[in-house]
């Protein structure tokens, strides 16, 4: 589904709609206020898509609804290879994790399992909410970049591997990489599904 709606517009929480930010407005904003926003409009599931390569979704390791387990690293992976509900994520307002609709005892989190935050270019991992990953698995988004990052590294966003707008190919890991390094493949699309 090619997304149509502006990221930065308030939308129906109900409504299955795609939303997208121009690659224009990466720059445009910092973060909004630190926390769960109420105005996110990840109140349901949703795929993640990067601005670079709308054809790659975000995915817990794997190709189908198995789940993943501890430690395993998402990968970037054709959305047309159906990976099932590992690239269906739902977003905790409570406590700001992210989940699959596979998995929702597992958390994404920034590479570690405490509050160290992480560095630049390591892969994020897919961990157990409750083996404490910390700070490092409560994200924030920011509706008008389209970046994701964590509440203990908000300097470092979530990216397809690379560090421009080239995009990334199957199964590469992705990236939690300086903002200021990763162009377009640290602004996210997002389709909402429900």
């Amino acid at each position: 589904m090619t997304p149509s709606l502006s990221l930065i517009m308030t939308i129906a929480v109900a409504a299955v709609v795609s939303v997208t930010r121009s690659s224009s407005s990466v720059d445009a904003a910092g973060p909004l206020p630190r926390g769960v926003h109420s105005n996110s409009p990840l109140r349901g599931s949703f795929r993640l898509y990067l601005d670079a390569d709308p054809s790659m979704c975000l995915v817990a390791e794997g190709n189908s609804a198995a789940g993943t387990v501890n430690g395993k690293s998402p990968i970037f992976w054709s959305c047309a290879d159906s990976p099932g509900d590992n690239a269906i994520w739902e977003y905790d307002l409570v406590t700001g994790h992210l989940v699959t609709r596979a998995n929702r005892n597992q958390c994404l989190g920034a590479r570690g399992n405490n509050n160290g935050g992480t560095n630049s270019g390591n892969s994020p991992i897919f961990w157990s909410c409750a083996g404490s990953p910390g700070s490092n698995a409560i994200w924030e988004l920011d509706l008008v970049t389209g970046r994701v990052f964590t509440d203990e590294k908000r300097t470092q966003c979530l990216g397809g591997r690379g560090a421009g707008t080239q995009g990334v190919v199957n199964g590469a890991n992705p990236i939690f990489w300086a903002c200021s390094n990763t162009g377009s493949n640290s602004a996210w699309n997002v389709e909402i599904l429900d």
